[in-house]
């Protein structure tokens, strides 16, 4: 026997037969999702831009080539590891006299390289919007240090300076209660159309020439009334 295919209106009986269903299941994945969204601990993020020069003695030819590219995007790389080195973790730690692992802070330092410039930007991101500050602009301060000593550049300049976040970036409850109602709609949707499938009942004389293969000649209507 060939399956037979749902067409449109079919497919919204359905689903209006099992509203309840669905409309259960939506608010029971945005209520889910608003709990989670609550209790998780906000999160804050803020960043030191800097300008970086090229160590001393460098000369780059007059028409930029292949290898002053290639010099700046090893340059740039070689910066980025210095930021989030664990020496810079220790001074960090030791300054802001934080308790903070070298995986931690790893985990809340990032940096992002402006592509074709020599601008630095240390992101940060806790869970307290002051210590984020604090965390950004004394790594800027102790990366400055350290690439003088290191390398030789004493041409680092700090473009913006890290401000206190006055809001969270997350978790971002709005979105994640729409996203939670919208998985709830779809597995509502996806549970009432199963149980369709799964209904082997006989309900109309169309089941019964599709299931049992004979054809329905008639039918016995209900009639109301009361028993005598």
């Amino acid at each position: 026997m060939e399956e037979r295919e749902i067409s449109l209106s079919e497919l919204f009986g359905i689903l209006r037969k099992r509203l309840l269903l669905i409309l259960l299941l939506t608010a029971l994945g945005a209520g889910a999702a608003f709990g989670i969204s609550s209790i998780l601990p906000k999160q804050y993020e803020t960043f030191t831009t800097l300008l970086v020069g090229r160590p001393e003695g460098y000369q780059a030819e007059k028409d930029l080539n292949v290898n002053d590219i290639l010099f700046n995007q090893k340059l740039v790389g070689t910066y980025a590891e210095l930021i989030k080195s664990r020496s810079v973790a220790e001074k960090v730690n030791e300054n802001l006299g934080l308790e903070m692992d070298f995986e931690t802070f790893k985990e809340k330092v990032n940096v992002n390289l402006v592509n074709d410039t020599e601008v630095i930007r240390i992101v940060v991101r806790d869970t307290n919007a002051l210590r984020a500050k604090d965390i950004a602009n004394e790594t800027a301060s102790i990366f400055s240090d350290t690439v003088v000593d290191a390398m030789k550049i004493d041409n680092i300049q700090v473009v913006d300076y890290a401000v206190e976040p006055e809001e969270a970036i997350a978790p971002r409850i709005i979105l994640n209660t729409a996203l939670g109602a919208i998985i709830g709609m779809i597995i509502g949707m996806m549970i009432a159309l199963l149980k369709e499938i799964l209904d082997k009942t006989v309900k109309t004389p169309e089941d019964i020439e599709e299931k049992i293969g004979l054809t329905v000649i008639g039918s016995i209507p209900v009639i109301g009334g009361k028993d005598k």
